[in-house]
C-alpha cells in the first residue's frame, strides 16, 4: 500500500467525479453517474484512476465519498413514497417548522410544500414532560399498526427527545421490529423539537 495515495469520489446527479491524490501529484475523472446503479460509475472511475496513476486497489490508503443524490431527491420531489409518525399534537410540525421566513415581516410568503403531505402524516398518544418524564406512555400497538401499513420510508418524530433519549430509541425500534424491507428516519438523532 503506498501511505499518501488518496482518492476521493463525488456522485452528483449528472456526473462523477473522481479524484487521485498522491504525493504532490493529482489526476481527475469525470464520468456520466448511472442513477439506477450508482456504484458502477464509482468503480469504473476508480478503476480508470488507478489505470491512470499505474497503482491498484491495494495501493489506496485514504477512500473519501460523497453525494448529492439524495439531496437532489428531495428537492425534486421524487423517491419513495414517504409517512410521518408523530406524537399525538405535532402531525403539522412540518407546516409549522420553526416559524423562520426569508423576510419575517413578508405576509404572503408562499412556503415550500412539506416533504410529507398531511393525508400521510400520522400520530400516536404519547407524552413527556420537559424533565423527560414519561407523561402518557407510548402506544405502542397504535405505532406499529400505523408503520405496517405500505410505505417504503417512515419518518418517526417523536416530541421531546432530550433527557428522555435513553427511553426513547427500544420504544421507537419496538414500534417498527416487525416492519421490513423499509428505511426508518428518526428526526430525533438529528434534531429536537
Amino acid at each position: 500500500m503506498v501511505r499518501d495515495l488518496r482518492i476521493a469520489v463525488d456522485i452528483g446527479g449528472t456526473f462523477t467525479d473522481v479524484v487521485l491524490e498522491e504525493g504532490g501529484r493529482r489526476l481527475t475523472r469525470k464520468l456520466l453517474t448511472t442513477p439506477q446503479r450508482p456504484e458502477e460509475a464509482v468503480l469504473e472511475g476508480v478503476r480508470l484512476i488507478l489505470a491512470d496513476a499505474g497503482r491498484g486497489f491495494g495501493d489506496v490508503a485514504v477512500f473519501v465519498h460523497g453525494t448529492t443524490l439524495a439531496t437532489n431527491a428531495v428537492i425534486e420531489r421524487r423517491g419513495a413514497r414517504t409517512a410521518l409518525l408523530a406524537t399525538e399534537g405535532f402531525r403539522d410540525i412540518l407546516d409549522i417548522a420553526n416559524e423562520s421566513r426569508y423576510d419575517q415581516y413578508d405576509l404572503t410568503i408562499e412556503k415550500p410544500k412539506p416533504l410529507v403531505p398531511r393525508a400521510l402524516r400520522f400520530t400516536v398518544p404519547e407524552r413527556m414532560d420537559v424533565h423527560g418524564k414519561v407523561r402518557l406512555a407510548l402506544d405502542e400497538g397504535a405505532g406499529a399498526s400505523i408503520v405496517a401499513r405500505t410505505f417504503k420510508v417512515f419518518l418517526i418524530c417523536r416530541d421531546y427527545f432530550g433527557r428522555g433519549r435513553a427511553n426513547r430509541l427500544p420504544r421507537s425500534r419496538t414500534i417498527v421490529k416487525t416492519v421490513s424491507a423499509f428505511l426508518i428516519a428518526r428526526t430525533s438523532l438529528y434534531f429536537s423539537i
